[in-house]
């Protein structure tokens, strides 16, 4: 057994890897756009302690020994609205409800977001949260109920990028057209006399 725990130790440490690494890069973080017919959520995967790299750049010189879980959570909150512009073409998209779960080595926040609008083809997004920390990357990721994408977003590309929405993504427009009309029959039968 201790021949085996030795030699383990001499296969990482030559290996270059510190028993202590951090289990996830801080340079890096995931967003990841999840549609349904009816709604959509973005999730943020990111490293801790690339999040608080960031927190102590935008807040200097405040004490987060002294802070409430629930106002970390709050500036973090922030930072990620204020760093995440998505639109559907033209179409702005809003960052509804969040769930936030802060742990020791990856933190993740789940957004509400509305599903893509009738005809929409594009996914634009500027993402440049966490840019201050040095060659960061965010991956933005596009899961569709038929098909994957992704674009990385880095300052090359000035955090910006682009994915084309599936057909099979998009509301189709007759669908609509019909429960429209399905909506005014029903109205209109219901004012008929009985």
């Amino acid at each position: 057994m201790r021949r085996t725990a030795s030699t383990l130790a001499l296969i990482v440490a030559s290996l270059g890897f510190a028993p202590s690494a951090a289990a996830h890069t801080p340079n890096i973080a995931s967003f990841e756009l999840s549609q349904g017919p009816e709604r959509a959520r973005l999730d943020v995967h990111m490293s801790t302690d690339g999040m608080h790299h960031v927190m102590r750049a935008r807040l200097p010189g405040v004490s987060f020994r002294d802070m409430a879980v629930e106002d970390y959570e709050r500036h973090v909150l922030a930072a990620l609205r204020e760093g995440i512009e998505l639109r559907y073409d033209d179409h702005e998209i809003v960052l509804g409800e969040a769930q936030v779960a802060l742990a020791s080595h990856q933190s993740d926040v789940s957004f509400t977001i509305p599903a893509p609008p009738v005809g929409a083809t594009q996914l634009h997004a500027h993402i440049d949260v966490m840019h201050e920390q040095h060659n960061q990357n965010n991956v933005l990721r596009l899961v569709t109920q038929t098909s994957r994408a992704h674009v990385v977003l880095k300052s090359s590309n000035d955090f910006r990028g682009s994915l084309a929405l599936p057909a099979s993504s998009r509301p189709a427009p007759t669908a609509s057209f019909v429960q429209g009309i399905a909506r005014l029959v029903g109205l209109l039968l219901s004012l008929l006399p009985r």
